[in-house]
């Protein structure tokens, strides 16, 4: 059964209108509520004292209505107590300045009294609620991540920079290695002590590439071992639950394929309109396909998916303080959409934040199904509608899986050392790369993983691998045996420039022998600047055609590689600017500079014909605004249409496969097999079954 819930702070409210939401859901096919994520002070309201009966009142409450129950740890909002007590939990800048208490995560993971309470309070939650059947599992903290609290998000308390010194000594040995990988002669830094080592701050560009890169390392490892202190409880005490926290998104600054390692279930919190009043269609669906590929099973769920219009929210960066404005309202329809689109990428649940819209406190304006009243309205109705059509085709879904022969090599190494220890030095960035590439695949209608440098990728006829700015050895050869297998690989620009160390690499043979191109010459283009990129008449993809890159511009010598373009700017004048190498039994289409997602897109549709991935449907006509994407049964197929616009559609089109028999599973409808009819109205969605 698919889970189909919401958040809900019951303890925010008084008792008569919880028992009114409990009538409502009874009545709304909700089947799990997660609770009690910020409940710290009700569960331990003095230190030592511990007050779990009104929770298990309400868990009580939910078995009898039928509702499952996932549990939250208490950790993301530690209480103040334990604060005006235990001050040195609080994360520290890196003047030495502690955080202010008042907002949420004001502490460090690396603590070992925040630890120790940690231990504490979820080994008791734990023990509580072990016994309770249709408690079905735990969530970990709450969007684990350095927080509100935090200056510009990173700590420098003695006991993080005492753990990164055991770090950098677990993995380097001794300080002489260390010096020698990092080349710390540069600038005087040589090393005659791990004590001698400080983290480096923003702006990170001042300071030692390589620890930089591995002090970014360390403090995605330590959320990860904060995490695994918590699961390992979890699954000592109540080893039938499922463990699992709650990511967000495409957060850049934990490596979350890393992280899920130690979780039974991944899940993510999707807010498509948050701080924008219009979306990308293909982010969410970027996000979901990475997370069904961080899960060791393939498995997640959306733990918090948009129910209203977002509050607005302060935030810091280096630069200063920022805001986003309140949310606009999501549209007739876009609510049931975008819970379609989850499912359509392997969501094996759905729940919205959150039930009830509160008036107290912050987040005053973050709307959930329900608004401050608690009188039902527009978007009540429409989960209602959502909940009882995935009610009657969740034992269709369940049967299903997502089957993918392209993927996009997600890189959080290479996310780090452009993006952030060299932001701004590129005018396109390693996130903008990653999703350009993304949905030049996601717009030729296949399935698509999203996955980690570390994933097999013996199953992939393609891989993407845009900005892979940092290769470590290890990985340069996994993609050359790839390639030599058959596979066929599309690198961006600054391909390869860095080592494991973050060091520029200067032994470049073996690059050399997979793209069959040296790279002659490069160079940053001005913000106004485009280089023409002329595809040769004999070209294979998009012959004879020109287009435009920008950005950055490298030109490459021919080894063995065939040159299917050349630029001109400036002073570069037919030089090659894209080139297709034939590698084993497979082939590397290297390319040198930022062109448009039109061009990609076509590229990358020429490759997919040429290595013969078929489109889940062949369409008249194209419209970037809607969404195809496929489930496989041994019986059949399920298709999911997505209209991310708001404006009816018309459209036609046939299943890549052969068919006897199609059924629109939302409405019943019976559809023939061959060419396809529908119409779609504002933001809706058609579930096919072919069999």
């Amino acid at each position: 059964m698919l889970l189909m819930g919401a958040a809900h702070y019951p303890e925010l409210w008084p008792r008569e209108v919880f028992v009114r939401d409990l009538e409502l859901m009874k009545g709304f096919k909700l089947n799990v509520v997660r609770i009690a994520e910020f409940s710290w002070s009700l569960l331990e309201p003095e230190e030592g004292r511990y007050e779990f009966g009104w929770l298990h009142e309400l868990v009580d409450s939910y078995g009898r209505h039928g509702i499952r129950v996932i549990l939250g740890t208490p950790t993301a909002a530690p209480p103040p107590w334990l604060v005006r007590r235990y001050p040195e939990v609080l994360p520290v800048d890196y003047n030495g300045v502690a955080a202010r208490y008042g907002v949420r995560r004001e502490y460090c993971p690396n603590s070992p009294v925040y630890r120790s309470f940690t231990e504490r309070i979820v080994s008791r939650l734990a023990s509580e609620f072990r016994g309770y059947g249709h408690v079905i599992g735990f969530q970990i903290d709450n969007e684990v991540h350095w927080g509100e609290a935090g200056s510009w998000r990173y700590c420098y308390c003695p006991h993080c920079i005492a753990r990164f010194r055991e770090y950098l000594k677990a993995r380097y040995g001794d300080v002489d290695s260390l010096n020698k990988a990092m080349g710390t002669l540069v600038w005087s830094h040589r090393f005659n002590d791990f004590d001698e080592i400080t983290p480096p701050k923003p702006p990170f560009d001042l300071y030692n590439r390589s620890l930089t890169i591995e002090w970014l390392r360390f403090r995605s490892w330590s959320w990860i071992d904060y995490v695994r202190l918590q699961a390992s409880i979890l699954k000592r005490v109540a080893p039938d639950k499922f463990v699992t926290t709650n990511l967000m998104g495409l957060y850049p600054e934990i490596d979350y394929y890393e992280l899920c390692r130690e979780l039974d279930i991944c899940a993510t919190d999707v807010y498509p309109k948050f701080g924008s009043d219009r979306y990308e269609p293909a982010l969410p669906a970027l996000i979901y396909d990475a997370t069904r590929n961080m899960s060791r099973d393939r498995r997640f769920i959306v733990m918090e998916l948009q129910a209203g219009a977002t509050d607005g929210y302060g935030y810091i960066t280096p630069e200063g303080i920022g805001v986003f404005k309140l949310g606009v309202s999501p549209e007739p329809g876009e609510i049931r959409k975008w819970a379609y689109q989850a499912i359509a990428h392997g969501a094996e649940g759905i729940l919205f934040w959150d039930w009830r819209t509160r008036p107290i406190g912050k987040e005053q304006f973050w709307h959930g199904i329900l608004d401050h009243d608690g009188r039902p309205r527009r978007r009540f109705y429409e989960v209602g509608k959502l909940f009882s059509e995935l009610d009657r085709v969740s034992s269709i879904v369940e049967g299903t899986s997502i089957e993918s022969k392209a993927a996009v090599l997600h890189s959080y190494d290479s996310l780090w050392s452009s993006d952030v220890i060299e932001r701004g030095y590129y005018d396109h960035t390693y996130m903008g790369e990653l999703i350009k590439a993304y949905k030049a695949l996601w717009m030729n209608r296949v399935n698509i993983d999203v996955i980690s440098p570390r994933h097999p990728f013996d199953s992939y006829k393609l891989i993407m691998a845009p900005f892979l700015y940092l290769a470590d050895d290890a990985l340069i050869e996994r993609l050359r045996d790839f390639v030599y297998r058959g596979g066929t690989l599309i690198l961006t620009p600054r391909a390869f420039t860095k080592d494991g160390y973050n060091r520029v690499r200067i032994d470049t043979a073996k690059i050399q022998e997979l793209t069959g191109v040296s790279i002659k010459e490069y160079t940053r283009l001005p913000p106004e600047s485009k280089a023409l990129v002329k595809f040769a008449d004999d070209s294979p993809l998009m012959r004879g055609e020109e287009a435009f890159g920008t950005s950055w511009l490298e030109v490459y010598e021919p080894v063995t590689a065939k040159v299917l373009a050349y630029t001109k700017w400036n002073w570069m004048v037919m030089e090659p600017v894209v080139a297709l190498n034939s590698y084993g039994k497979g082939v590397v289409v290297t390319i040198g500079t930022s062109i448009p997602l039109d061009t990609l897109m076509r590229i990358v549709g020429g490759l997919l014909l040429y290595i013969g991935i078929e489109p889940v449907v062949r369409e008249e006509g194209h419209d970037p605004n809607l969404e195809y994407y496929m489930r496989t049964a041994k019986s059949g197929s399920l298709l999911f249409i997505v209209n991310h616009e708001g404006v009816g559609k018309r459209i036609k089109f046939r299943l890549a496969k052969e068919v006897s028999e199609v059924i629109e599973l939302l409405s019943g409808e019976k559809i023939g097999p061959g060419v396809i009819e529908l119409s779609l109205n504002p933001h809706d969605v058609k579930l096919l079954l072919a069999k």
